[in-house]
């Protein structure tokens, strides 16, 4: 029997975990952005015929990242040898590094920034190493760039067996503070 990835499941990245400072946490007003309907416009609000549109357009895009869709994939160790493909299923006696492919609508102008990655276990423990930033599986850089793009990010696990046990783990990513996605992941 073939079990899918679970589809992406939006959290609100406030899971209480053992260790981790509680408090306010900071979330994004949404991670999916449907644009807005506008309303009718009344005889009052309509332009005289004639008239011109302004000659400068709104910016299309703000400030803001939206993360549109995650996907996870098991690949080897140098993350180019594709195990499992992106979105497929997932089993613990061959996973090696659990990698996300990450659909975003970029910001307004291209930025590099620094994303940091928690995947925890079905325990509710992040999985860490000895280069783990404090409180996070991993960090790294990206080039954001604007519009509609993915990127992939590194993975983690060990190249010679399996670290994952089966059961469902959430994968998170955060930036400048802000949980800016997470999705739940199952391995059977």
């Amino acid at each position: 029997m073939l079990f899918r990835v679970l589809s992406v499941i939006i959290l609100s990245c406030a899971i209480a975990l053992p260790g981790m400072p509680q408090g306010k946490v900071s979330r994004p007003s949404t991670t999916v952005t449907q644009p807005a309907k506008k309303p009718a416009k009344t005889n009052s609000q309509k332009k005289p015929a004639g008239q011109k549109k302004p000659a400068v357009k709104p910016q299309a895009q703000s400030n803001k990242l939206v993360i549109v869709k995650q996907e996870i994939g098991n690949t080897g160790y140098d993350c180019n040898d594709i195990l499992t493909d992106y979105g497929g299923p997932l089993y613990a006696n061959n996973l090696r590094y659990v990698r996300q492919k990450i659909y975003y609508e970029g910001l307004s102008s291209g930025q590099t920034k620094t994303i940091y990655i928690r995947i925890i276990d079905p325990s509710g423990k992040i999985k860490t190493g000895k280069n783990s930033p404090a409180g996070y599986t991993w960090q790294e850089s990206i080039e954001f760039k604007p519009g509609r793009n993915w990127f992939t990010t590194l993975g983690w696990g060990r190249g010679d067996k399996s670290n994952y046990t089966p059961g469902r783990y959430i994968s998170e990513m955060w930036m400048d503070g802000v949980c800016v996605s997470s999705v739940t992941f199952e391995v059977h």
